[in-house]
């Protein structure tokens, strides 16, 4: 397809070169793509024009950039646009239009709860036969895709195209995709089109980047402006309430649910034990008890979107009871890596509303004696940091915290920001993160239970501008062979 069909409608000057025939579009100079097209975005750290010559070296036919480019290379058309992000995305959608057909695209939004989503609900409809696959923060499994995944959770249209034509050749029928506040900000998702958009929540989280609350929910409720199907809100929170009265207003089609407000679904009755949560949700059309294999109460309105889907899609509750009895946790998702004494789990709970669910699920399931591994990331939102320190210090029976990806702040200077706001004693301040855990291991009660929060999956930790391998996982199991030994 040439470069003026490929752009037909959309505002650009090509002031370089000639109409090329081009194949695919990428954003990564590093990916190898027979004739495509090279959209070089500006990023946070660097300016992707200073990549071109290596994009041109591995494919690239054309190059699309803000600004003008002049060293120029004979048989490459160059494009100058104003928004590299928006023609990327008409151009995503025209080349990519064939495989669009038969696949649903299936975006969940929240602060918290979006991977336990995205995880579950693969698995689920896999469960029955229908073939299905994820996106997000633990990456993808849609096999054999000629891309690069970027290191964020939300990808840009060059990759996400690329993911829905590599799953219509393996015939996956839905996909279920995190959608981040900053991914929607900085345009990933435009031109996408979303068949269902479910929100799960809104807490305090990314103030680094939106500033505040309004840009925060501003960002996410661009997922549901755009999104013309169905729409699942959870309106326990005031921007769900918000959300679905806003979206309401529209027109749009909306499904509510909720633990305390009148909803379409109500969810009541939830139990949570150490290995399984139940609860009863409640529709116009009656009443139905489910129980799925993941600790913590919360799971319970990450599962439910889920389940409001299936019934609409004319699944019964027992076809959906019996897909949810093989669910497996996500990585780093309360997800218990020692099941002995103590107990140790490792979730990715960074933002205060997350820390404060998973120590009450805790607290509730075990009972006191809870040990808390726990740091906040720098060069990132550091309103939350005494907020995360404080709700540490009140939940749990004693507190190790530690540094969790400190990047190009003194880990010092963080750690006394999470401290700041503690009266009570019952902590220690251990920086380096394997110490740290270590010590919680070797301290706590055998009959206590250790939490090591806030990297979860992540096997890396970040200081000074370098990734040096880390694993929490690792850890604990490194610590319980070595004893074990002994």
């Amino acid at each position: 397809m040439y470069i003026t069909k490929v752009f037909k409608g959309n505002d650009y000057i090509l002031y370089s070169g000639e109409d090329v025939d081009v194949a695919t579009i990428t954003s990564n100079s590093k990916e190898r793509k027979y004739r495509s097209i090279f959209f070089a975005l500006k990023g946070q750290k660097n300016n992707a024009v200073e990549f071109v010559d290596e994009a041109i070296e591995n494919g690239a036919v054309a190059i699309v950039s803000k600004t003008y480019i002049s060293d120029q290379r004979k048989g490459i058309a160059y494009i100058q646009t104003d928004d590299v992000q928006k023609l990327m995305a008409a151009a995503a959608k025209r080349i990519y239009r064939e495989y669009m057909h038969g696949i649903r695209l299936v975006a969940v939004t929240g602060t918290n709860g979006k991977t336990s989503f995205v995880n579950a609900a693969y698995q689920m409809y896999n469960n029955l036969n229908k073939k299905s696959s994820f996106t997000g923060t633990l990456g993808t499994n849609i096999k054999n895709c000629n891309i690069i995944l970027p290191n964020n959770t939300t990808y840009d249209q060059s990759v996400y195209y690329e993911l829905i034509r590599c799953a219509n050749t393996d015939e996956i029928k839905n996909i279920f995709s995190e959608i981040s506040s900053q991914g929607l900000a900085l345009g990933r998702c435009e031109g996408i089109d979303f068949d269902v958009a479910v929100f799960l929540n809104l807490s305090q989280d990314h103030l680094d980047y939106h500033v505040n609350m309004e840009n925060y929910y501003a960002a996410k409720r661009k997922l549901f402006d755009s999104c013309r199907g169905l729409l699942i809100i959870n309106i326990d929170d005031q921007y769900g309430a918000r959300l679905y009265r806003e979206q309401k207003a529209k027109g749009k089609n909306i499904i509510s649910y909720s633990v305390n407000t009148n909803a379409d679904y109500m969810i009541q009755n939830i139990v949570s034990g150490a290995q399984s949560t139940s609860f009863e949700l409640i529709s116009k059309t009656g009443r139905d008890f489910y129980t799925l294999p993941l600790c913590g109460g919360y799971q319970a309105l990450n599962i439910t979107p889920i389940i409001i889907l299936m019934l609409k899609d004319g699944f019964t509750s027992s076809q959906i009871k019996a897909a949810m009895t093989k669910i497996k946790t996500a990585a780093g998702r309360m997800e218990c890596v020692y099941d002995g004494k103590p107990s140790v789990y490792i979730d990715y709970a960074h933002t205060p509303d997350a820390l404060v669910k998973a120590l009450s699920f805790l607290k509730s399931a075990f009972g006191n004696n809870i040990t808390c591994v726990i740091g906040c990331g720098g060069d990132r939102d550091n309103k939350k940091r005494s907020l995360m320190g404080k709700n540490a210090s009140d939940l749990a029976d004693y507190v190790i915290f530690t540094n969790d990806n400190p990047r190009g702040e003194r880990s010092a200077k963080i750690l006394s920001e999470i401290i700041n706001p503690i009266e009570k004693e019952n902590y220690i301040v251990i920086p380096q993160r394997e110490k740290a855990i270590v010590y919680a291991l070797k301290n706590t009660d055998k009959n206590g239970v250790v939490l090591i929060a806030g990297k979860g999956h992540e096997n890396y930790q970040i200081s000074k501008g370098k990734y040096e391998y880390f694993s929490d996982k690792d850890t604990v199991n490194n610590y319980f062979n070595e004893t074990s030994r002994a």
